[in-house]
């Protein structure tokens, strides 16, 4: 029961001045599910918009399995502690490569 007391105490040093308000939100949404209302969505999480991610779209996976290690051989090379898998050598030049993935995203990342 102390450990209770203890988490409540701590949640209400943080907390203790957005409880009403936090109380108010439930009541309106409760309300608004029951009466079938859909105008209060209650929270989304924001959609991922990130670097990697627009890389991810691009394609760019494809061009970096051309060039280095496997992510297999890679771990293998780690787990014997020395370099049992050499890296692959794709015969044209990385940046004619990168070439055929040029988008407007990655133009305006270069440029500034």
């Amino acid at each position: 029961m102390e450990e209770y007391a203890d988490v409540l105490a701590q949640f209400q040093m943080y907390y203790g001045a957005n409880i009403p308000g936090m109380i108010r939100w439930e009541k309106n949404r409760t309300l608004s599910n029951e009466t079938g209302g859909s105008d209060q969505q209650g929270f989304r999480q924001a959609p991922r918009n990130d670097a990697y991610l627009q890389c991810v779209q691009s394609g760019l996976s494809s061009i970096a399995s051309k060039f280095g290690l496997t992510p297999a051989q890679f771990a293998d090379n780690l787990d014997k502690e020395y370099r049992s898998h050499d890296p692959e050598q794709y015969p044209v030049d990385p940046i004619e490569t990168a070439q055929d993935y040029v988008c407007r995203f990655l133009f305006n990342r270069s440029a500034s």
